[in-house]
């Protein structure tokens, strides 16, 4: 028996109190191949941004829990882990799985400077040339897609077209330079020529329609120019939401988180929006078995390569799954099955107009979806994968192993809400030192004009 220890950040799953399906899925197959699991979410007591907690409590306490466990691997989702996990055991295989690209990853310096100790599992093929140019050698990374624990049930399909995921969040630097209206004509180009040539190559975009010499432009709009990041363009390409616009008549459910941001705007899409928590492993399952179709838009970052860990859950399901252009899943699945696929919000209406109009070819994309997870894409599968590249044992035939949630410890609880307390003090007062540096700042310049005496 394997005793693995994984830690990821989830901030949404406190509020709901409940381990979200992808981890659900993965602890359980885990157990299930006869392993002992030790898990944490870094989000009950860590910021975003940061491994360190700042917390000798809240340290001791983690510490003590993987002393006793004695983890022969680690596993930490975008390098979100308690920096002092990494620096004890520091001789214990480690791998990095992204969900994201390589800039969301968290203490990437610390990354840097230990590179050699850690494996890099990676679920987009695209992304490797971000790994290397890092400074990750091709031995250490590895295209690890994820697979599902989901099965079908022959249930009702009352839905005719579900979506389960979150609205991403906007670009504060984008909006700001739309409402200047001085380069609309430049970032709808960028904006055209995606939607027309598939065109993943942001930072190709970006270069391509914005010219990039000061000599070209007043100080004041070059200085609006070269402040605009490569990340800043990404709602660009983002067109979940128009996507999801676009099926509204023809039956469409959404689950997930912050669509009620859109409350104020798009008050057409509340009506397909269902309030229901979709979270576990088992409540994903029933979702996709009682749609007829699923889609799924992809984030940009995923560039046209990658695809999220939920496809494969709808694959398993009995909905159909109507995707993104992904290139992976079209190279993974092209002995078995043609996945629909579109680039643009109004190739995905007139695919999934044309599936519920046909069952036939609806259910036969179905099957065939069956037949290529059930030999490829099952938490067995991958398993043997990392057995392979982690030269650890992971599958025990007949042994059924252990599970433990650090997060879930009435006793660790207590503890993140004293540290959650003591850090919320510890901003206000941070909050007044800079309000009064402030003041005594304008204060002294009021003075010196003789402005005030």
């Amino acid at each position: 028996m394997a005793n693995i220890f994984i830690s990821y950040y989830k901030i949404q799953e406190i509020g709901l109190n409940c381990v979200q399906a992808f981890w659900d899925a993965l602890f359980q197959e885990f157990v299930n191949c006869g392993n002992n699991v030790l898990a944490i979410n870094t989000a009950y007591f860590n910021s975003y941004t940061s491994n360190e907690t700042n917390a000798d409590y809240i340290d001791s306490y983690i510490l003590s829990k993987v002393e006793n466990f004695a983890p022969d691997i680690i596993i930490a989702f975008n390098n979100r882990i308690p920096k002092c996990i990494l620096e004890k055991y520091n001789d214990v295989p480690t791998v990095i799985w992204d969900g994201d690209e390589l800039k969301y990853f968290c203490d990437l310096n610390y990354i840097k400077e230990n590179i050699k100790r850690f494996k890099l599992f990676s679920i987009a093929k695209k992304w490797k040339q971000d790994y290397l140019d890092f400074g990750f050698k091709d031995n250490q990374i590895y295209y690890v897609p994820p697979a599902t624990a989901v099965h079908a049930a022959n249930i009702e399909q009352n839905m005719n077209i579900s979506f389960l995921g979150a609205i991403h969040y906007n670009s504060g630097e984008l909006y700001r330079l739309l409402r200047l209206n001085t380069y609309n004509t430049n970032l709808k180009n960028i904006m055209q020529d995606y939607l027309d040539n598939a065109n993943f190559n942001y930072l190709e975009l970006y270069n391509k329609y914005f010219v990039q010499d000061e000599s070209l432009y007043p100080e004041r709009d070059f200085k609006i120019i070269s402040g605009i990041q490569e990340t800043d363009l990404v709602p660009l390409f983002d067109f979940r939401v128009i996507t999801l616009i676009n099926l509204l008549d023809l039956g469409l459910t959404i689950c997930g988180h912050r669509w009620q941001m859109l409350a104020k705007i798009i008050q057409q899409l509340g009506f397909a929006y269902d309030p229901r928590q979709v979270w576990s492993l088992k409540e994903n399952e029933e979702f996709f078995n009682s749609s007829k179709i699923s889609i799924s838009p992809i984030h940009p970052q995923a560039r046209g390569s990658g695809f999220p860990w939920r496809v494969f859950d709808i694959m398993a399901s009995n909905a159909c799954l109507v995707c993104e252009q992904s290139s992976d899943l079209k190279e993974l699945t092209k002995n078995y099955v043609k996945i629909p696929m579109f680039h643009t919000p109004w190739e995905a209406r007139d695919i999934c107009k044309e599936l519920l109009q046909d069952d036939k070819a609806r259910k036969e994309i179905v099957e065939e979806s069956h037949k290529y997870i059930d030999e490829n894409a099952r938490w067995i599968h991958r398993f043997k994968n990392i057995e392979e590249i982690m030269n650890i044992k992971l599958i025990h035939t007949g042994l059924k192993g252990t599970f433990e949630n650090v997060t879930a410890d009435e006793e660790f609880l207590s503890l993140c809400e004293r540290y959650k307390k003591e850090s919320s003090t510890k901003k206000i007062k941070l909050k007044d030192k800079i309000r009064l540096k402030i003041w005594n700042h304008l204060n002294t310049k009021l003075k010196k004009k003789h402005i005030i005496k």
